[in-house]
């Protein structure tokens, strides 16, 4: 949830609940594990006005920054496994247990002991055991564990690509990627706020001369030069992105055509993907056809069962010669008949042939080969994956996943059928393995081993002999890669831990991280909420949550009601409601605070042309503004008057567009006294 406190803020003075005033004893989290990822987490916690007591084996000597010290309210050097410890850290009253050692069998004993000695703490592991996470999350409750590695794959891979992808991830069964753009004559000249649509949402806006407006909800009514530079999430479809492109299919009938027949070719597509299911069609098939045969030539043909059946095998083995060969025609065979053995020979060929094929690759895959397994590399440009782990492997997913050629290097023995070209490293000369994955046409390499000295080896070499490939590189410490960003400038250096950390946290306060990425130096997520009655985002309007806290609502979703995406900022959030937003660190601190900005403007209605615009002005108000409909109708009935509700920027331009189109005369206001700055009581 979002918070327990639900801030209600009156003039200058925010009150709270009492309990969530000041920081507590209910606001502590404890850290078990003190290494690289433990540290980072402590970072991250403190952001968030935690007190935070850290656990670890024994006491730290390197830190990743000098004040990580001073940071931590207390330190405990222990066994975080025993009840004792874990009591003197607070576990009875604490709020979360971060528990991220790089034991992952002390991980799951301290869950476990955690659980026993706190019914409803929330636990957050470090575990890469999926099948045993789910199990736990189900048994124990208020749990969720996460992998480093795993959450720092689409990072990497985002870094591999230009410069105008910054960012790609799944949700509600739509890939929606974050996409940087020039402006250019199509675009030039329309209003930022007109870009809008069901298919796409504007990020941010930066004018050439340095303005920028970024995340929540920039400024609408801005005018687009050419040269301006647009960051916009978007739906991914099949055949491309929608929001883009200007000749995005149309809408009514062509568009339902368009969508069917994506829906075919991606089912298509994934069912060839898999040669168990194709296999198992086509066996399937001949056995019917089999059936149906012997069925038919039994009836049609003075002839006994065995007869018939052997019939339909010699037919589906090609043999519709052998029987029917002769130039004239046998009249004891109905016609029919003779037409359906000739299907049955044709239907043969064709899937009996696969059955071959699938009996050939069996017998040749044996280990008695006599030439080692051949590469084939990709044409044209490519990214090269070197190192094969977790890392590696989800890096080269999502890159195929965005169309992007791979080819991986590994130190270790790969297996023998891979759905990638991969590469095995023998005599650790890796100057040879990039030049035998073509690192002169590579657009991109990564170094993603769990060797920070490897990985910076392999960046060198890459820059000297490919000095125009995108260069990514992992580590595992702060430090070294601040160091490796001054040696080599242009090269993208991410610390798995440092990213790592945002998940661990954000889950610290019972938020779902769906995903996460670096853009321009902070880390972005994709973070899921279920609103409950006590959270400060009950209640409110998708527009009051972006631009109060500075967030992007990218999904809505309502029990028995279909997921939106990009979902309209009049919606209200209601109990039970699941809600998918992009965030920044600060947007989700400000959410957990309750930390929201106080809107400063107001709409004056001037005039209405009809009833008929009073009665739909009325409605609109309503709809935008979150005022009662008593309310608005009494607004009309005393013109001119002022909206009683305090509203953002971008909410007052769209209520001011609804309301002109509806042939009602308003004007914005903006007050900024300590009386004004105000959120009417009836708001809540």
């Amino acid at each position: 949830m979002a918070r327990r406190a639900l801030a209600h803020l009156a003039g200058t003075i925010v009150l709270e609940d009492p309990l969530f005033s000041a920081p507590s004893s209910a606001e502590c989290a404890i850290v078990c594990g003190l290494g690289s990822l433990g540290q980072h987490c402590v970072t991250v916690l403190k952001g968030f006005g935690i007190t935070t007591v850290g656990i670890d084996f024994e006491r730290q000597h390197l830190w990743e920054a000098p004040d990580l010290p001073e940071a931590l309210d207390k330190t405990i050097v222990g066994d975080c496994r025993e009840p004792s410890v874990l009591a003197e850290a607070g576990v009875d009253f604490c709020r979360a247990v971060l528990i991220v050692t790089s034991d992952e069998r002390v991980n799951i004993e301290t869950a476990l002991t955690v659980r026993r000695l706190n019914p409803d703490v929330r636990i957050v592991v470090r575990s890469v055991q999926d099948n045993l996470n789910t199990l736990l999350e189900e048994t124990i409750g208020n749990f969720i564990a996460f992998e480093p590695t795993q959450l720092t794959a689409s990072s990497f891979a985002l870094a591999a690509l230009s410069d105008e992808i910054l960012g790609w991830f799944e949700l509600a069964n739509h890939g929606i990627r974050i996409v940087s753009h020039v402006v250019g004559p199509q675009w030039c000249g329309q209003r930022l706020g007109d870009l809008n649509t069901k298919h796409r949402h504007v990020l941010s806006h930066q004018t050439i001369a340095g303005e920028l407006s970024v995340f929540g909800a920039p400024e609408g009514d801005r005018v687009l030069r050419s040269g301006d530079v647009l960051v916009f999430a978007e739906i991914r479809d099949a055949l491309g992105f929608y929001g883009v492109s200007e000749n995005a299919p149309g809408t009514g009938a062509r568009r339902r055509i368009h969508r069917w027949r994506i829906k075919w070719r991606q089912w298509f597509g994934s069912f060839f993907q898999h040669e168990q299911s194709v296999f198992g069609a086509v066996g399937a098939i001949v056995l019917a056809l089999v059936a149906i045969g012997t069925l038919l030539f039994y009836l049609g043909l003075p002839t006994s069962w065995g007869a018939a059946f052997y019939t339909t095998i010699v037919l589906l083995l090609g043999g519709y010669g052998d029987l029917f060969g002769d130039i004239l025609p046998n009249e004891e065979v109905p016609p029919l008949l003779r037409a359906f053995a000739l299907v049955l020979t044709l239907a043969g060929t064709a899937f009996v042939g696969v059955l071959y094929a699938r009996l050939t690759q069996a017998l040749l895959s044996t280990r008695f080969q006599f030439a080692p397994k051949l590469v084939t590399l990709p044409e044209g440009d490519r990214a090269i994956v070197v190192g094969w782990g977790r890392v590696g492997e989800g890096v080269a997913r999502l890159l195929r996943t965005l169309d992007v050629p791979t080819i991986g290097i590994s130190r270790e023995t790969l297996p023998e059928r891979s759905e990638f070209p991969l590469l095995t490293l023998t005599d650790r000369d890796y100057r040879r393995a990039l030049e035998r994955a073509g690192l002169e046409r590579a657009s991109s390499v990564l170094a993603v081993t769990n060797n920070d000295i490897l990985n910076l080896e392999v960046a060198l070499l890459a820059r000297r002999y490919n000095p125009q490939a995108r260069i990514v590189i992992r580590t595992s410490k702060h430090r070294l890669g601040t160091d490796l960003l001054r040696l080599i400038p242009d090269a993208h250096v991410f610390c798995t831990h440092a990213v790592a950390a945002d998940a661990f946290a954000g889950a610290a306060f019972g938020e779902k991280i769906l995903n996460l990425w670096r853009w321009y130096g902070q880390t972005v997520t994709v973070t899921e909420y279920r609103i409950e009655a006590i959270d400060t985002l009950n209640g409110l309007l998708l527009s009051e949550i972006s631009e109060g806290y500075g967030v992007v609502p990218l999904l809505h979703h309502q029990d028995l009601k279909p997921e939106r995406l990009f979902p309209s900022p009049d919606t209200l959030l209601a109990i039970a409601d699941r809600l998918v937003v992009l965030a920044t660190r600060q947007g989700l601190s400000r959410i957990e605070n309750g930390d929201r900005r106080i809107p400063t403007c107001y709409v004056e209605v001037l005039a209405t042309q009809s009833k008929h615009s009073s009665f739909e002005g009325a409605n609109a108000i309503s709809r935008i503004t979150g005022c009662t409909l008593s309310q608005t109708r009494m607004l009309f009935e005393s013109l001119p008057a002022t909206v009683p509700i305090a509203l953002y920027p971008e909410q007052t331009r769209r209520l001011i567009d609804t309301l002109d189109r509806l042939q009602v005369i308003a004007r914005p206001l903006q007050r900024f006294s300590t009386n004004r700055d105000v959120m009417p009581s009836e708001h809540w």
